[in-house]
């Protein structure tokens, strides 16, 4: 898995949330298996999961050594995240990254790249690295926002066939602009997913007001070829849906369940419910799946 390289207020979310629910499935598992510590065996577990298997970038140093805490604090002996500008090419990331990280062969990447005008590539140098940057023009883009060459970026360090979720503005999807990102993404790639989110849903960060997540899969090197013919599978189905709460009004404050009658909501413990309908997406997906099929 990769991590956002440019966000610097970044905490490094997407490897703990993932290290949580990695921790509660091997803990039920080592249940099912009988074992009398199941929580020791899914600790040792953890540790050698992540050691083959989760990577984590970042270009600020500081939050390369604030994530590697954060992630020993889980469990996680941190080994794997490395300091580096992701949005570059292996060839000019520091060795330590460059020897390490898996670049091209990642089952999954999960990315929350950077926002706004401060963040746009304007270096020559990078963008001739991008085919994005020369999709449907004839001139090579002298300019692109992150979150537009991060489509592409996540893309490079999957394996054929790996998955990839990303959170864009929804501009991405349809902004009749920024058609020429969209072609590219269906000639390398099936839309698995699109998840629109409420607008406050990164409010207590400042991140993106219109945020959507993208879940697509990578082509097949045979699939690529196909698309390349415009040959491209269209009977698949995409799972899409529109949470309208996430948790937080838009000065960042939770906002929780409440009765008809103004009573809140509580849970088994007496505690109150936070109004975050994005905590049904996957069970929602699960749901939708188990009919699709």
């Amino acid at each position: 898995m990769i991590r956002s390289p440019l966000d610097e207020n970044a905490q490094t979310p997407d490897l703990t949330i993932t290290l949580d629910n990695l921790r509660k499935r091997l803990i039920e598992q080592e249940k099912v298996r009988g074992n009398p510590d199941p929580t020791t065996r899914a600790k040792e577990r953890i540790k050698q999961i992540c050691g083959q298997s989760l990577y984590g970038l970042d270009i600020n140093p500081f939050l390369v050594r604030t994530a590697q805490m954060n992630l020993v604090m889980h469990g996680d002996g941190s080994t794997n995240v490395h300091r580096a500008s992701s949005i570059l090419r292996p060839g000019e990331w520091p060795e330590k990254a460059r020897e390490n990280v898996p670049f091209g062969s990642m089952d999954v990447v999960i990315t929350n790249p950077p926002f706004g005008d401060e963040v746009r590539v304007d270096d020559a140098h990078v963008l001739s690295q991008y085919q994005i940057a020369d999709w449907g023009t004839e001139n090579r883009r002298s300019m692109m926002p992150a979150e537009q060459l991060f489509m592409e970026t996540g893309m490079n360090f999957l394996k054929p066939g790996g998955v990839m979720g990303i959170v864009i503005p929804d501009g991405i999807l349809n902004n009749p602009g920024l058609a020429f990102l969209r072609d590219w993404l269906l000639k390398h790639s099936r839309i698995v997913a699109s998840i629109d989110l409420p607008k406050e849903t990164f409010g207590r960060n400042k991140g993106v007001n219109n945020p959507s997540v993208l879940i697509v899969q990578k082509f097949t090197d045979r699939e690529y070829l196909d698309a390349e013919k415009n040959i491209i599978d269209t009977s698949g189905s995409v799972f899409m849906c529109a949470p309208e709460t996430s948790g937080i009004d838009k000065r960042g404050n939770t906002v929780f369940l409440r009765h008809p009658n103004g009573e809140y909501i509580l849970d088994a413990d007496g505690e109150r419910v936070p109004d975050d309908q994005i905590s049904m997406v996957p069970n929602a997906d699960e749901s939708w799946r188990s009919v699709a099929r």
